[in-house]
């Protein structure tokens, strides 16, 4: 039986000692490959970033209004516009700043995928986002963190969503 729990950060879900998807892709592959995973730098890149501030918009949108923040565009060639940033981030303390451009991506990107009707259905209707599975088969430990479930009263069965982004969706696959 499966245990579903939305009480987890993504920090707490992937310090629990089971096996997800990615790791059993890995395996697949070479064993190896999720011991280095494991240890190998984690990617910091501003895709990922970008990544991460889209999800939270567009799965948990009252996480991003109470947990983030559109910085100002501050003039940082004079020593006043930069105290004025300075300024401005020691009073968002706990939250996170975004950049204009940033903040102004994130939102377009959001309402984008709002726009469209099919992805708007589905991740408007009844569910929990970000949520983590565990269960255990053959002695073997798993879980999964689909970024979004559906409620089964929707189309009878629950749905798991996961989205992703594209710099182009032509070429998405």
């Amino acid at each position: 039986m499966a245990t579903i729990t939305t009480s987890l950060t993504n920090s707490e879900y992937r310090a629990v000692k089971a096996y997800s998807k990615s790791d059993l892709d890995l395996i697949s592959k070479s064993p190896a490959l999720l011991e280095w995973s494991k240890n190998a730098p984690s990617d910091g890149s501003d895709s990922v970033d970008l990544g991460t501030h889209l999800h939270c918009a567009l799965l948990e949108p009252d996480v991003f209004a109470a947990e983030y923040i559109e910085a100002p565009k501050f003039d940082l060639r004079t020593k006043a516009g930069k105290e004025q940033k300075e300024a401005f981030e020691s009073a968002c303390s706990g939250k996170i700043v975004l950049d204009n451009a940033t903040w102004q991506t994130v939102i377009n990107m959001r309402d984008s995928a709002l726009a469209h009707p099919v992805a708007r259905e589905l991740l408007t209707q009844p569910g929990q986002s970000e949520a983590s599975i565990f269960w255990e088969l053959d002695g073997l430990k798993l879980k999964a963190r689909p970024d979004r479930i559906i409620d089964a009263e929707h189309f009878g069965f629950h749905a798991l969503l996961d989205v992703k982004k594209s710099k182009d969706i032509d070429t998405f696959h």
